[in-house]
């Protein structure tokens, strides 16, 4: 790809990253019984995978910190995402595509892929990989 390196990112337990907009309350968990069981329940703080909002919340955090990074949404495709920079003179572009929490990175500007890459390790927990 144009002698480039392609950068995948994994984000570890990525809804957790999402902060609920309504309460939501759950039974206690069978290992987990404060109390009368019949009477209490748990309020959750963050999103959990099996909620059913918890994907759109999660889209919703991304996007909102990747909007802060400079990222602009492609037309016809919300889970493409684009950043275009000047470096040296030079215009230089970085497309990341997003599918729930994997990320695929192409630049062609090592360094801005860099300040990309830390600014997303700063607010979410990633695990990288690459190819050629």
């Amino acid at each position: 790809m144009m002698g480039q390196v392609v950068y995948q990112l994994d984000v570890k337990a990525a809804f957790l990253n999402s902060i609920l907009k309504d309460p939501v309350y759950v039974e206690q968990p069978v290992h987990h019984v404060q109390g009368d069981r019949r009477f209490k329940v748990l309020k959750l703080r963050k999103a959990l995978y099996r909620l059913v909002e918890a994907p759109k919340l999660w889209y919703d955090t991304l996007r909102t910190e990747l909007i802060k990074m400079g990222f602009k949404t492609m037309v016809g495709d919300s889970c493409m995402f684009v950043l275009k920079q000047m470096e040296k003179g030079k215009k230089h572009i970085l497309i990341m595509g997003v599918f729930v929490d994997d990320f695929l990175l192409f630049s062609t500007s090592e360094r801005i892929r860099g300040r990309v890459m830390k600014l997303l390790g700063d607010r979410f927990q990633i695990k990288r990989s690459w190819s050629r």
